[in-house]
């Protein structure tokens, strides 16, 4: 099985010296739907990974393909979940993504396994991280 439901975040934010941040999922509501007319909040169960590993678009890319940029700690605050990483900056490649980190051109996005996920009308209650 090699699907994955992909899900929208905030802005991938340039912090300094290779670190990026953001909120990997934005809390909303009945009132604020997402593109795919649904909404994480703080009741959402997001598993108990405290990191995931950070890809470029998944791990879509077909230069990078499925190297891993970095470990992202995960935080649940008030507004959502955030994340905070640490990129390599091995080579001229992920010298890149930072680069268009820098220059907001990026956004977060989480993927997890479809089969664990779980859904109370359009109420994501389960998005596993950290898969």
């Amino acid at each position: 099985m090699d699907e994955q439901l992909i899900m929208f975040g905030g802005a991938v934010k340039a912090l300094g010296n290779g670190r990026v941040g953001g909120y990997l999922v934005r809390f909303t509501d009945e009132e604020e739907l997402d593109l795919m007319g649904e909404y994480f909040d703080a009741a959402t169960d997001y598993g108990k990974a405290g990191s995931s590993a950070v890809y470029y678009n998944h791990g879509l890319d077909p230069v990078l393909k499925k190297r891993v940029l970095g470990e992202g700690a995960l935080d649940v605050q008030d507004v959502g979940v955030w994340i905070e990483a640490q990129l390599e900056m091995r080579d001229q490649y992920e010298q890149a993504v930072y680069g268009l980190a820098e220059k907001g051109k990026l956004g977060w996005s989480s993927g997890t396994a479809p089969h664990l996920v779980e859904r109370e009308g359009k109420h994501i209650m389960r998005w596993p991280l950290g898969l």
